[in-house]
């Protein structure tokens, strides 16, 4: 059965006159009296009745004209489908991403553009440690992980790429006694509390944190590690301690005061990685972007 009559028997329905029909398809009118008797052959039954100068349904012609609008539907859907399939503009990619990243403005703005750009792409993203990242990478239950460096070492079959740089601030509580300016000198932070996140050891803010102390030749006799990136910024505004943190995130809250530490400008860095074999077109499309956006 070609649809292409069943579009024509649905137009002539709608029509109720052969010439009009004919002339709504562009067709001549014995092309479309053609179709309809084609149809009325495979199906084995009378569509159509003439009702003065036009035509009308048969009462098993109501009936198929009904399924007949569903069936074409159901067509152009599957239509849909195989063409988003053979663009490879179809499909579902698992994210794991530091749960920190979501509160700055690059990663969100990189999956909002890939998905007004691909909108038939399902994206799940999942908030992961780092660690617990790698493990879903490794055992293929994510496809892109988007993380804080600095990584634990990785194996062969994962590939790291560069996504964003955040600069680093110290977030002290309203009112705290280091401010006293814009600026504080790295030996201020011996004798406060400060607070980090439990990342594992020589990963992420964590690592970041306690490698600047290090390289400045601070010891903080106070040292207290939290959960998460939520928990230490509201740590801070309670007056619990200070905290080295991503400027962005440290701005985003009206009880942190936010100071430069020392002379220089300091970072962390935020990548990508993915396992070597990336299996489907669309994690490809996804991970080209991101990469491109680093």
């Amino acid at each position: 059965m070609d649809t292409r009559h069943l579009e024509t028997f649905l137009i002539a329905a709608k029509c109720e006159n052969f010439r009009q029909a004919a002339r709504e398809q562009g067709l001549s009118q014995p092309a479309v009296t053609q179709q309809i008797r084609t149809l009325e052959r495979e199906f084995g039954f009378t569509l159509f009745r003439k009702s003065g100068r036009g035509i009308q349904l048969t009462e098993a012609g109501k009936i198929l004209a009904q399924n007949a609008h569903m069936l074409l539907g159901e067509l152009k859907k599957f239509q849909s489908t195989a063409d988003l399939l053979r663009r490879n503009e179809l499909g579902t990619i698992a994210i794991g991403y530091s749960t920190s990243l979501m509160s700055e403005d690059h990663l969100p703005r990189v999956l909002r553009q890939f998905a007004e750009a691909h909108p038939a792409i399902e994206l799940t993203v999942s908030p992961m440690r780092v660690t617990d990242a790698i493990e879903a990478l490794i055992d293929r239950k994510i496809d892109l992980a988007v993380v804080r460096a600095p990584l634990p070492s990785l194996p062969p079959v994962l590939d790291v790429h560069g996504f964003d740089r955040s600069n680093l601030v110290l977030a002290v509580p309203l009112g705290h006694p280091l401010v006293r300016g814009q600026h504080v000198d790295w030996q201020e932070l011996a004798e406060v509390q400060m607070l980090s996140i439990r990342d594992s050891q020589g990963v992420g803010l964590r690592e970041v944190t306690e490698k600047l102390l290090h390289q400045h030749g601070v010891k903080p006799t106070k040292m207290r590690l939290v959960a998460d990136m939520t928990s230490l910024v509201g740590l801070v505004t309670a007056n619990v301690g200070v905290a080295i943190l991503p400027e962005a995130i440290a701005r985003a809250h009206r009880g942190v005061t936010v100071l430069s530490i020392g002379s220089a400008n300091y970072f962390i860095e935020s990548v990508v990685v993915a396992h070597r074999e990336i299996v489907t077109i669309p994690t490809k499309h996804l991970f080209a972007r991101l990469v491109a956006a680093g």
